[in-house]
């Protein structure tokens, strides 16, 4: 049995943000992450990694 794996990586650029704003849109990013992981193990991809690349930045 072979095993794959898949790397994902997400990375928020610094902006000048708000602590409110940046904490909502880490949200976003984990939600979108978690979607992007169940699609990848419900087509049988094995071992998902997942790289999140995020401290006080905002998505752009």
């Amino acid at each position: 049995q072979q095993s794959s794996a898949a790397l994902l990586v997400a990375e928020m650029k610094k902006f000048n943000a708000t602590q409110q704003e940046c904490d909502r849109d880490r949200i976003k990013l984990f939600v979108a992450l978690k979607r992007r992981l169940d699609g990848l193990i419900a087509s049988g991809v094995d071992e998902p990694v997942v790289e999140l690349l995020a401290q006080r930045h905002r998505v752009e």
